[in-house]
């Protein structure tokens, strides 16, 4: 992003001049930037973990142009204009995940400590979403069965938010069949001496292995719930 330098030196002067409606380049929307973006997360929208597949929004993790405690609470302008060419604040996310209550919700635990000016620390404020760029999420949310629960504040504030519990979403129902199909591989294997008997049984236990194995990298949609499950038996 080579012409962010320039670009963020216009934030700083409309800034100065004590503008609060701050106008944006969209230079964080190069193709360049999403499809680095694309990559670092393995073609998955960084929250829900859905397959993002052609489509995408670029999501500042940190709201750039306002920012908002809560939403009973008025907008405070401008946001965090300064990180809004920033890598390390932008995120890709499927649309549903983008255009959710989020917007420029942004709760801190304790909204005093905002860092409000470029020059201020930002481990100043602890926020109550979860950045998944910077942390890791089963730290603050797990999954009972195929739902996402909450093991934090900032993991239930953000499956809120995001609606990562919503039964309306598509990606909730694919989320849904893969659980199940977890089970149904558990219980296939169940009966592994019994398939071991045969070269047939024994082809069938190594593809139910493999499945469960691939489902569980990384680059797997919803690769988060399927550790949880397998985690929670004696089969991961």
């Amino acid at each position: 992003m080579t012409r962010g330098p320039a670009a963020l030196e216009r934030l700083r002067e409309a800034v100065a001049r004590g503008e609060e409606t701050l106008s944006f380049s969209e230079i964080y929307r190069d193709p360049e930037v999403k499809q680095a973006l694309r990559q670092a997360q393995q073609e998955k929208c960084c929250f829900c973990e859905a397959r993002i597949g052609g489509e995408g929004d670029i999501e500042h993790f940190r709201p750039k142009a306002a920012v908002r405690q809560s939403e009973t609470e008025p907008l405070e302008k401008p946001g965090y204009w300064w990180l809004a060419y920033t890598w390390s604040n932008l995120l890709l996310c499927c649309t549903h995940c983008n255009q959710r209550e989020k917007k420029n919700l942004f709760p801190l635990t304790d909204s005093t400590r905002r860092v409000k000016t470029p020059d201020a620390p930002l481990t100043d404020e602890e926020p109550l979403f979860i950045d998944p760029a910077s942390i890791d999420p089963s730290e603050h949310l797990t999954f009972d069965r195929d739902e996402p629960r909450g093991l934090t504040e900032k993991g239930q504030r953000t499956i809120v938010a995001l609606g990562l519990d919503d039964p309306e979403r598509g990606m909730y129902l694919r989320r849904q069949e893969r659980w199940q199909r977890i089970q149904e591989c558990q219980e296939k294997l169940q009966r592994r001496g019994e398939l071991e008997s045969t070269p047939a049984g024994r082809a069938v236990v190594l593809l139910l292995e493999r499945w469960l194995h691939d489902w569980q990298q990384p680059s797997a949609e919803f690769s988060a719930m399927a550790c949880c499950a397998l985690r929670s038996s004696a089969l991961s």
